[in-house]
């Protein structure tokens, strides 16, 4: 991890960064005109901006709860 990002994480948090491991991960709220190029734009931003390199992006459209009319059976 480059000293950047441990000293912006000391000046937010207000700690030592202190983790083992590097890897973290987001969940972004997207629209459904959403385009894959829109979040490589996104991914760039936050590699330009934080230092964090995105390795895998995948958009999930269809989960969630939807709510429906319970029909009865007999």
């Amino acid at each position: 991890m480059q000293k950047t990002q441990k000293k912006l994480i000391k000046k937010t948090i207000g700690q030592k960064f202190q983790a083992k491991s590097y890897e973290w991960s987001a969940v972004v709220n997207i629209k459904p005109n959403t385009t894959m190029q829109d979040l490589e734009k996104l991914s760039k931003y936050l590699q330009e901006k934080y230092g964090f390199q995105c390795y895998q992006i995948a958009i999930h459209r269809y989960e969630g709860y939807r709510r429906r009319k319970r029909q009865k059976t007999h």
